[in-house]
């Protein structure tokens, strides 16, 4: 459901509660007119149950412009978080710095390619231009099992 949409269910919502509430009083005072109750019965069935019945249909609406208008929130949060996690995994993968848990250890960062068995220079031919590459300290490298490439010798 779009804005317009929602607006025009918001508008014949409250519309309906207020014509279910003329209606609910037009039965009330039908009834109310009348001291035998078997001449307030049409009143209190035609008035009451069809003023209560406009009601919940006008509550309904309202309901679902509040529905649609929530959603459309939301709608717009997620985007604008997809957005900065997109914004977010391009400078990552793109980076260029050491890791912040590295910084001052003075190990060698390595390169590792996904189901590689062994790790290389960042400038090494077999890792450039390849995605799914991490950089990882050395030590981490060799800790996990992982070999020194024979073409870079790291």
């Amino acid at each position: 459901m779009d804005k317009r949409a929602g607006r025009l269910a918001l508008y014949a919502g409250v519309l309906l509660v207020l014509v279910g509430l003329i209606v609910l009083y037009i039965g009330y005072n039908g009834a109310a007119t009348h001291a035998n109750v078997v001449q307030q019965v049409p009143y209190l069935v035609s008035g009451g149950f069809t003023g209560v019945i406009l009601i919940v249909l006008g509550a309904t609406g309202v309901l679902a412009f509040v529905l649609v208008h929530v959603q459309a929130g939301i709608r717009e949060g997620l985007e604008v978080l997809d957005g900065s996690i997109r914004e977010m995994t391009e400078a990552l993968s793109h980076r260029e710095f050491e890791p912040a848990d590295n910084r001052g250890s003075g190990g060698e960062l390595v390169s590792v390619t996904r189901g590689s068995s062994s790790f290389h220079r960042s400038e090494c031919r077999l890792v450039t231009g390849k995605e799914g590459v991490r950089v990882l300290p050395r030590a981490e490298a060799e800790r996990t099992g992982l070999l020194a490439c024979r073409v870079c010798k790291p």
